[in-house]
């Protein structure tokens, strides 16, 4: 059974939505993103590990469908229907001291928060792959 996901990462003043159609699952996807989100060194590498994570003869896990520019009263993209039943915004910046924090919210298909942290990033991955297992 199809369980779909949608993945948006805001870096800088872009968003890129990626569509997952299968696994979308705190524990399955929640679990992959929090992983790559933990090994990536930054966010250009982390859309990069997103856009490479294939499986089974080059299927693509995470399918790039869209970049656009974000302003503040720009939230519509939280909102996209691809008729999903995960959606997670991962959003990077950087602090006072120039480090990255980053801030990760997973929401349902009625797009209530499920999980909602905003910190250093590998402190987000740790706690956020710690509430994905015990989905």
């Amino acid at each position: 059974m199809s369980t779909r996901s949608v993945v948006h990462i805001k870096n800088n003043d872009k968003v890129y939505t990626y569509y997952r159609q299968c696994d979308g699952y705190l524990n399955v996807a929640g679990q992959d993103l929090a992983d790559l989100l933990k090994i990536s060194k930054n966010s250009s590498n982390f859309l990069n590990l997103v856009n490479h994570f294939a499986y089974d003869d080059d299927d693509y896990v995470y399918e790039h469908r869209d970049t656009h520019n974000f302003s503040s009263v720009e939230y519509d993209y939280l909102y996209e229907n691809y008729n999903q039943e995960y959606t997670y915004n991962i959003i990077f910046s950087k602090d006072e001291n120039n480090k990255i924090v980053c801030d990760l919210t997973a929401y349902n298909d009625d797009m209530d928060i499920l999980y909602n942290a905003k910190n250093y990033k590998n402190i987000v991955a740790d706690n956020f792959l710690n509430y994905c297992k015990q989905q």
